[in-house]
C-alpha cells in the first residue's frame, strides 16, 4: 500500500504502530481483550505488517498471541480492569 510520506494518515499510522510496539514489548497491563487490549493491538500489528510489508510488525503480533495463550492460564484475559476478570470479551464460548 502506498501512503504519501508525511501525510497526516501516515503520521498517525506510525504513531499508532509505535505505541502498539511499545505496549507489545512490555505487556504489563494484563489485558488481552480484543476491543481495548493486547489482542486488538496484535490484530492491528498483524494487518499493518501485511499492508506495509513490514515483517517485524507480524513478528510482534505473533509474540502478543503467544503471550495471550500463556496468560489464559490465569483464568482470565483481563486482570487489568477491576471486576472484569470473568469477562472473556470476544474469547467467549457462545452456546445456543
Amino acid at each position: 500500500m502506498e501512503i504519501e510520506h508525511g501525510s497526516t494518515f501516515a503520521t498517525e499510522c506510525e504513531w499508532a504502530l509505535t505505541r502498539c510496539l511499545q505496549e507489545a514489548a512490555t505487556l504489563n497491563r494484563g489485558d488481552f481483550t480484543l476491543c481495548s487490549g493486547y489482542a486488538g493491538m496484535g490484530m492491528f500489528l498483524l494487518q499493518a505488517g501485511a499492508v506495509f510489508e513490514r515483517p517485524a510488525l507480524r513478528q510482534a503480533a505473533q509474540q502478543v498471541a503467544l503471550a495471550a495463550i500463556s496468560y489464559e492460564a490465569h483464568g482470565t484475559y483481563n486482570s487489568y480492569i477491576k471486576d472484569a476478570q470473568h469477562d472473556r470479551d470476544y474469547f467467549q464460548d457462545w452456546q445456543a
